[in-house]
């Protein structure tokens, strides 16, 4: 669940085992695949955050971002790279991110990756990655989330985190079953007849 320190739960372990390596000072340890760049940028945030006084540098790298400044910070000295698939796959197709060293590989969100129909892609850089640390965290189970478990994780060990059943008790929850035509005229009708004075509404994708 958000706010349960799931990315401190990879990112410390992480910094800990960069800290301790003898390693040049050029070269990307870690690779951290994410289905958006919201949660690219996020998780790279908490790793500045936590490994500040470390002298770690993590980057964030995804798309509708100026590709040459990535190319540019990417021949810096990084030890973290968190990106989103589409964009990791584009630097190494142009030959422009080097991942000969990467130690570690946590894929964030699998369950989301897959839903977005990044697998394929996924399953490329996987197979272009040396052998070493990884770590898959998903929300849910899926048939592709266990195939890539099975595929591309060594003897790995499933850790589940039981959900806790706290819920807040002032908050009334209404279902509203609609069909994809109507949803917009539904959402409006709903938001006009209830006029709230502050709303948040979600959606699976920028462009909605």
């Amino acid at each position: 669940q958000t706010g349960t320190g799931k990315t401190a739960s990879f990112a410390i372990p992480v910094l800990q085992l960069i800290d301790k390596m003898p390693a040049p000072k050029k070269g990307i340890r870690t690779l951290i695949l994410t289905p958006t760049r919201e949660l690219a940028k996020q998780v790279a945030n908490e790793f500045k955050t936590i490994g500040a006084y470390k002298r770690i540098n993590a980057l964030a790298i995804f798309g509708q971002q100026p590709i040459k400044g990535q190319i540019m910070a990417l021949k810096q000295r990084v030890h973290v790279v968190v990106g989103t698939i589409g964009r990791i796959l584009d630097h190494i197709e142009r030959g422009t991110i080097d991942l000969n060293r990467v130690q570690t590989c946590i894929i964030d969100e699998a369950d989301e990756c897959f839903k977005l129909g990044f697998l394929e892609d996924l399953q490329k850089i996987l197979n272009h990655l040396p052998y070493g640390n990884r770590a898959l965290f998903s929300a849910t189970l899926s048939e592709e989330v266990k195939m890539i478990a099975s595929d591309y994780l060594h003897n790995p060990i499933e850790i589940k985190i039981k959900e806790s059943k706290e819920y807040n008790t002032n908050i009334t929850l209404n279902l509203v079953r609609v069909n994809k035509e109507n949803r917009m005229d539904t959402l409006f009708n709903l938001i006009n007849v209830h006029k709230p004075t502050q709303a948040i509404v979600f959606c699976n994708f920028k462009e909605s």
